[in-house]
């Protein structure tokens, strides 16, 4: 699942109109993965879709920082760090 921004309080989305959709697809799978470009990382958005606790896994190209890393670990999600 893509997201529009990711910081130490949650993840969030650029509209409402997704909402309702990702918080189904979340709920209905067994392990959510969330793809982060770095870019994404630090920043917030229009809508909050969710905490941490609500992901399994967070794939991104550079290390989080590190507010964000302590609270990913704290909810213990798994971080992938691609590379560029």
């Amino acid at each position: 699942m893509g997201i529009a921004g990711v910081n130490a309080h949650g993840l969030y989305i650029e509209r409402n109109l997704e909402l309702s959709t990702k918080r189904a697809i979340m709920a209905a799978s067994d392990r959510v993965v969330l793809v982060a470009a770095s870019s994404k990382l630090g920043r917030s958005d229009l809508v909050r879709l969710g905490d941490f606790h609500d992901i399994d896994v967070l794939v991104t190209d550079h290390e989080p920082p590190a507010a964000i890393a302590a609270a990913l670990a704290d909810a213990d999600v798994e971080v992938i760090v691609t590379g560029e």
